[in-house]
């Protein structure tokens, strides 16, 4: 599963930081991430809704992190969105994996296949 945080600058260009979740089952402690997630799942329907959430729970400062110049994976699909998207996945519980797709739609639920790179380079960058 995948999270996509989308920034828009005062000139209108976009970046996108991309964070993939895997599933590190502990029902005890479900881990920062997977309540924030959940935090962020409970307001998804509210245009007005404002989080104030710390989002470092999903940021892995020694994961690294790919970069390239893409597009949207959502109509208009627009193009020259710098993606960031961080290497290692954040563990998030099996259930919060299971209560997105069955919301959400899993693969093939995305709005665009794969794209190819049409010579476009792609980064990496670690600490």
């Amino acid at each position: 599963m995948t999270a996509h945080f989308v920034h828009e600058s005062e000139d209108g260009d976009y970046a996108v930081v991309g964070v993939f979740f895997d599933s590190g089952d502990n029902p005890e402690n479900p881990g920062e991430a997977s309540l924030l997630i959940g935090t962020l799942w409970d307001v998804k329907d509210d245009p007005s809704a404002t989080v104030n959430e710390n989002l470092h729970s999903l940021i892995d400062p020694t994961s690294g992190f790919y970069h390239y110049s893409g597009s949207f994976t959502t109509p208009p699909c627009t193009e020259g969105v710098l993606w960031f998207v961080q290497a290692r996945p954040v563990s998030v519980t099996r259930q919060l994996i299971e209560d997105m797709i069955e919301h959400l739609g899993g693969h093939p639920g995305t709005a665009r296949p794969t794209q190819p790179i049409n010579g476009r380079e792609i980064g990496y960058n670690v600490k």
